[in-house]
């Protein structure tokens, strides 16, 4: 198996480097979720996912996400995320820590992005992903999963968190600060 990079702090202790992805579960008010067909990847439908970028938070990363992927038009308000793990990724990178967040659409607008130009989009309800009628793509952790329990734990967490009021969510960070290692 092969080895994350490292790197070692001022003290000598090392830390393994991972890619960090976000997934973004997007629920319409008729308790739908939106989902992608890239032209480039098949019949296959998917969640709005993509790696974090450097000195973004999590939050900036899967709003940025969903305007590439779903466009500028999609309002969404950001729940919280739901599940994280550490996925094998590939023989070069051997995990890839991702997040699942859980996000409420305030319409329904979706205008495809530049990263899934030409796509087609659908919203499905719960039902019919269980229906299995859709090959769908979604990181899965472990083996013989089919990703159907995202859905169902994305909506069990709906009912837990989306009818409290908007919480003000953290603010961007400075590049100053980013640069100074999160510390002033």
């Amino acid at each position: 198996m092969a080895r994350h990079p490292t790197i070692v702090d001022s003290a000598g202790r090392e830390f393994a480097l991972f890619p960090v992805s976000v997934c973004a579960f997007i629920v319409d008010p008729s308790r739908q979720f939106l989902l992608l067909r890239h032209p480039k990847r098949g019949p296959a439908l998917e969640v709005v996912a993509g790696l974090v970028d450097q000195g973004e938070t999590l939050v900036d990363a899967v709003l940025r996400e969903i305007r590439e992927e779903a466009g500028e038009a999609l309002n969404v308000r950001p729940l919280g995320i739901f599940h994280a793990y550490s996925v094998r990724y590939d023989d070069t990178i051997p995990a890839i820590v991702s997040a699942c967040f859980l996000l409420q659409a305030t319409n329904a607008v979706v205008a495809t992005g530049s990263d899934m130009a030409g796509s087609e989009f659908r919203w499905l309800s719960l039902d019919e992903l269980r229906e299995r009628k859709h090959r769908i793509i979604v990181p899965e952790p472990g083996e013989g999963g089919d990703g159907v329990w995202f859905f169902e734990r994305a909506l069990a967490c709906l009912d837990l968190w989306g009818d409290g009021p908007s919480a003000t969510l953290q603010p961007s960070f400075s590049q100053a600060w980013i640069e100074q290692g999160g510390r002033k």
